[in-house]
């Protein structure tokens, strides 16, 4: 420091104009902003898919249960109607605790 102040070919001129404090101050904003964009549209997408898997299982229950109503003597079409609408809240619930994981 003290060859610096000694010799002023060294000096260093730190101050920035008012024109780039303007001018970083709107790309930092412009930054801000875009990243702001972005996680909204990915809560967006993430938001839709869940409700296709969502409306997916719930399908895959109903067909199960028009595919086998018929079959009312047997108790096996009951419990395998029991067990694909219990397999597909299982599987919900999976898909949810994947998405709220951390990672």
């Amino acid at each position: 420091v003290g060859y610096c102040d000694a010799n002023r070919a060294f000096a260093f001129h730190l101050s920035i104009s008012d024109k780039g404090h303007t001018f970083l101050s709107i790309m930092v904003s412009f930054l801000v902003v875009t990243r702001a964009n972005i996680a909204h549209q990915r809560y967006m997408e993430s938001r839709q898919l869940l409700g296709h898997v969502m409306r997916s299982c719930r399908e895959l229950a109903q067909h199960a249960v028009t595919f086998s109503r018929h079959d009312q003597s047997s108790r096996g079409a009951r419990e395998w109607r029991a067990d694909v609408a219990r397999r597909t809240c299982s599987l919900l619930r999976t898909v949810v605790v994947v998405l709220e994981h951390e990672s």
